[in-house]
C-alpha cells in the first residue's frame, strides 16, 4: 500500500482498432473533451466477462460499451450494429485476491499504472470484489453487432 499510483495511458492496437486505457480519473478528463478517438468513460462500459486462467498467469476482462469506434473496422460496414464488446488479456498476474463476486462488483473497476512497471487492476468498491497486478495488458478481440433497444 501507500504506492504513488499514477494514470494508465498506453495505447495498444488490434485488428485496426486503437485502445487507449486510462484511469478511471483519465477517462472521465478524456470524456470531457469528447474527442472520438479516445476511450468511453468506465461507466459507458459494462464488465460482463472474467476468466481467470488457472493454467497460466493471466486475466481476461471482457466489455460492452454504446461508444463506438469513430474509425470502424471495413467489415463492420457490412452489417449494422449499436454495440461494441471488447476483451482485455492482462499477463503476468500477481497478487490476485477475489474477496466475493457478485453483479455489484461487477458495475466499478479501475485500471493505474503503478510503480515497477505494473499495472494495478481494481474490480469492485472498497474491499469486495477483485484486485490483481499485472505486466502487460493487450485487446485480444473485439467485435460489433446489433443489440435489441430496451424499452
Amino acid at each position: 500500500m501507500g504506492r504513488n499510483r499514477k494514470p494508465v495511458f498506453r495505447s495498444h492496437a488490434a485488428g485496426g482498432i486503437r485502445l487507449h486505457i486510462f484511469d478511471q480519473t483519465g477517462l472521465r478528463a478524456a470524456a470531457a473533451t469528447q474527442d472520438p478517438d479516445l476511450p468511453p468513460a468506465p461507466e459507458k462500459c459494462d464488465l460482463f466477462y472474467v476468466h481467470i486462467d488457472e493454467r497460466g498467469d493471466s486475466v481476461t476482462l471482457g466489455f460492452e460499451t454504446v461508444h463506438l469506434p469513430s474509425h470502424p473496422l471495413p467489415e463492420w460496414s457490412e452489417k449494422p450494429y449499436n454495440r461494441l464488446e471488447f476483451y482485455l488479456l492482462f499477463c503476468g498476474v500477481t497478487e490476485i485476491a477475489v474477496a466475493g463476486w457478485t453483479a455489484s462488483e461487477a458495475e466499478s473497476f479501475g485500471v493505474s499504472a503503478v510503480p515497477e512497471k505494473e499495472i494495478a487492476v481494481r474490480l469492485g468498491r472498497d474491499q469486495a470484489g477483485m484486485r490483481f497486478r499485472a505486466s502487460s495488458v493487450r485487446l485480444a478481440n473485439t467485435r460489433v453487432y446489433l443489440a435489441a433497444e430496451s424499452p
